[in-house]
């Protein structure tokens, strides 16, 4: 009997056997293949991450550098008639992001100032006939001048348009502590001073005159100095001067309106106190004009996810350039730029409490622990005079240009100072701006050590052990000059 094709086959059987996969096998090979899969969706991430971030940043530094070139484009076409510093007291501590540490209080400075640019310099953005394809042969109304603020908006996203006091009172207030830090938006809200309108006029849209500004109960006479409504709600940007206009619309004429206001009766409320006060900015866009986020009330809104803007001015003097000996050949001075404004009061914690028990009042939360450093307070204290202060300085930044309300000592300090045309000659030389800018996805963060109390010492007070916070967005500081 022939056995061998029997063995032959056998053979060939243990040789699939030996050439196919263990269960072992298979197992190692799939954890590999999971390890592999693994560290690329990991590659892929991080890059995406890098990447993302990389975007952030330079989505933020792009804003940095726009707000920069506008404020100093602004700022050069000032008129010599009005500068105003306005730095309420800062925010409760709240959240810069949703899901962060509650640590931060923001300040909300504002600028204002007159300018006279060149010809159509500024147009409007709610005159109804801007973009208009079929009356292609109108423009919006246009202006060399106009009255130029900066600083916070009221984030409205509602489409409707809420009574003004809700506005002030529910969450969209800047001073609610519900609102992140990264939700705010920074407003540049330019009102056009115009002799005309646009050729024809649309009969709709009838801005306000200088004299129905100046009447008894409206935003520059009226003693609560309350911003009119159609420009607190986005629905109007100019005021002209119809023909045989006594009192025509030009930053000179404006100008000699807050001249002839009194700043002392009542610094803390003046009747121009409508010039700083903030206006809506609508976060949506509709095309329904009967909204309140209608796309041509969006002009003044300049750059979302911009908060805790600081303004400090200097008069280009050092702090103590000769020292306490006051001898000029030792060089022990501070010499150092001088800055004033609203800043950090050393003797408190960041809750309103003081510091040592000598002075502990109590915490009340809802009054922040700052201090106006003012020009009129810089003095030498080794003679008792003001320090390198002419008499005229003296006398001018005395009560008439630099107001601080300080009532007690955990009071909230309130820092302002307004510059008009009789005193344009003591104006700053420049300003400084800091802020931080958030990105929209909230990926820019590091964890850095803070000063939680914000007066250079290391927190907490007595303790040696830093603090470490994680921060969003972006810090930065731009010295723009007053000409």
């Amino acid at each position: 009997m022939r056995r061998w094709p029997q063995k032959k086959r056998r053979s060939r059987i243990g040789d699939l056997r030996h050439n196919a996969f263990t269960l072992v096998e298979l197992l190692v090979s799939v954890g590999l293949l999971v390890v592999v899969i693994v560290t690329i969706s990991q590659i892929f991430r991080i890059s995406s991450d890098a990447a993302a971030r990389a975007a952030a940043n330079a989505d933020v530094i792009a804003s940095s550098g726009a707000l920069g070139a506008t404020l100093s484009d602004q700022m050069q076409k000032i008129a010599p008639y009005l500068l105003v510093i306005d730095s309420p007291a800062p925010t409760r501590a709240r959240q810069e992001a949703p899901g962060g540490p509650r640590f931060k209080r923001l300040r909300h400075d504002r600028l204002v100032f007159l300018t006279q640019g060149d010809v159509d310099e500024y147009q409007s953005f709610t005159d109804p006939v801007r973009g208009d394809p079929v009356q292609f042969t109108r423009g919006p109304t246009s202006s060399s001048e106009a009255l130029v603020y900066f600083g916070p908006g009221i984030p409205l996203s509602k489409k409707s348009s809420p009574p003004r006091a809700q506005v002030l009172n529910d969450d969209m207030d800047p001073l609610s502590v519900s609102l992140t830090a990264s939700e705010w938006v920074f407003v540049h809200r330019s009102i056009l001073l115009t002799l005309d309108l646009a050729s024809p006029p649309d009969a709709s849209w009838l801005p306000p005159t200088v004299d129905e500004l100046t009447n008894p109960g409206r935003m520059l006479n009226d003693t609560s100095g309350t911003l009119d409504t159609n420009f607190f709600e986005g629905k109007m940007d100019v005021i002209y001067s119809p023909p045989g206009s006594v009192r025509l619309a030009n930053a000179q004429t404006i100008g000699q309106i807050i001249l002839e206001q009194s700043l002392t009766d009542d610094p803390a409320n003046p009747s121009i106190a409508s010039l700083w006060q903030p206006s809506i900015a609508p976060r949506t866009a509709s095309l329904n004009a009967n909204n309140a986020d209608f796309y041509n009330r969006s002009g003044s809104n300049f750059i979302p996810h911009l908060a805790d803007f600081q303004i400090e001015w200097t008069d280009g003097r050092r702090i103590d350039p000769l020292g306490p000996d006051l001898d000029p050949t030792t060089p022990d001075g501070d010499i150092r730029t001088r800055w004033f404004g609203l800043r950090p009061d050393p003797a408190f914690d960041v809750d309103g409490n003081f510091l040592d028990d000598v002075h502990n009042v109590g915490n009340n939360s809802s009054q922040l622990p700052y201090i106006a450093r003012r020009r009129q307070d810089v003095i030498d204290y080794g003679n008792g005079s003001f320090a390198d202060s002419t008499q005229a300085e003296i006398d001018t930044f005395r009560d008439k240009i630099e107001w601080s309300n300080v009532v007690g000592p955990d009071a909230s300090t309130h820092y302002r100072a307004i510059w008009r045309a009789d005193t344009w000659q003591h104006r700053p030389k420049a300003l400084r701006f800091t802020y931080r800018i958030y990105d929209s996805g909230n990926r820019l963060k590091n964890s850095a050590e803070i000063d939680l109390d914000e007066d250079a010492d290391v927190d907490p007070d007595g303790n040696d052990d830093p603090v470490l916070v994680t921060q969003f967005g972006r810090q930065f500081s731009i010295v723009v000059a007053v000409p």
